[in-house]
């Protein structure tokens, strides 16, 4: 999760089962073989963070018994964290980036200012429930940031190349869009100024010069 757009995901060492000093295994040992749908052939089945969290979630969603020893909260952390990653794969996508539905998908998050549209009074809201959010998550937030603006400065691009091919119509509404991505920049940038020092290092400066790349700051 915590890397930058571009970097390689970090990757998983699938469990192998433990050995009992007979040779076999205690998997085998209690059900004779490894059910598909346990929770050690999820961890075998994938070497993705992403998708053994996604496993495992639909497993305890599916076992009431599991689900009933999950907080709420850790479960909403999850559920963050996966449309987290899901925005960023619509955004590295290398021959069809979704930047706008990345930024939909992160906007129903609901703790970055993306649907603000200006209006400090919420920005400053959301900064407050920033510092109540769960660590992993802020930690993760910074480099959302970033990733809001790439995705900002994409479409922008993307609008860009576009805008000579339509009519008068199409080319208002596309500067339409333009200034809507232009003022969710800002946002974002007075939102990171509010939560500066809750964000990592780094992280400030890096939204600082990719929002002057964007043109918006």
């Amino acid at each position: 999760m915590a890397v930058e757009l571009g970097d390689a995901p970090i990757s998983l060492q699938p469990l192998k089962p433990r050995h009992t000093n007979d040779g076999s295994d205690n998997a085998s040992q209690a059900s004779g073989s490894t059910q598909p749908n346990s929770s050690l052939s999820l961890t075998q089945s994938t070497s993705s963070p992403a998708e053994l969290a996604a496993n495992m979630a639909n497993l305890y969603s599916s076992n009431a018994s599991y689900f009933s020893r999950i907080t709420s909260s850790n479960r909403e952390t999850l559920r963050t964290l996966l449309v987290m990653l899901s925005a960023r794969a619509k955004i590295e996508h290398p021959t069809a980036p979704e930047y706008l539905r990345a930024l939909e998908e992160l906007n129903e998050m609901n703790i970055l200012p993306l649907g603000a549209r200006g209006d400090i009074s919420k920005i400053r809201q959301m900064a407050t429930a920033f510092s109540s959010l769960p660590q992993v998550v802020t930690r993760c937030a910074g480099l959302v940031i970033l990733w809001c603006v790439k995705a900002i400065g994409g479409e922008k691009e993307k609008v860009a190349r576009e805008g000579s091919w339509g009519g008068t119509e199409a080319k208002e509404q596309m500067e339409t869009l333009k200034g809507q991505l232009g003022q969710i920049a800002r946002d974002l940038m007075v939102f990171a100024g509010l939560v500066k020092y809750k964000l990592p290092a780094r992280v400030y400066d890096l939204l600082t010069r990719a929002g002057g790349d964007v043109g918006d700051y």
